[in-house]
């Protein structure tokens, strides 16, 4: 194919509503690397709010950012950890609910522009599906 990927962050509230996203980074950054690089995890640590990840953040520092408990190399997870881990997506699919939202604005399938500025279509669109538009 002849299009790149784009590395967006974005971060909703318990309902699902966008309510920031970053400027676009080359689909080869790492998730957990595009996050330090937006300074997402320091400003999560210093408020009081927390941040369901998925499992692309696991390693990332910070006592409000929670992750999926990673099943241990050659061994099953217990009980009690894949219980928690189901908490944790149905907690953070809420929060999905925005990601969808943006995916259905259909310019972003073929963006063919610098992958810096996706972000500020990105937030133009944010803009739009919050005023219902």
């Amino acid at each position: 194919h002849k299009y790149h990927g784009i590395n967006l962050q974005g971060l909703t509230d318990p309902y699902g509503r966008l309510i920031w996203i970053s400027e676009g980074l080359p689909g080869s950054v790492h998730d957990l690397t595009a996050a330090r690089m937006h300074d997402i995890l320091d400003l999560i640590d210093r408020s009081e709010l927390y941040l369901y990840a998925d499992k692309g953040y696991v390693g990332g520092e910070g006592d409000r950012l929670l992750v999926p408990i990673k099943k241990p190399k050659n061994n099953d997870l217990p009980d009690r950890d894949k219980e928690a881990n189901r908490t944790h997506a149905t907690t953070r699919s809420q929060g999905e609910r925005g990601f969808a939202v943006l995916k259905n604005w259909h310019i972003f399938d073929r963006f063919r522009g610098c992958p810096r500025r996706v972000g500020t279509f990105a937030q133009a669109a944010l803009v739009l599906a919050t005023e219902g538009l």
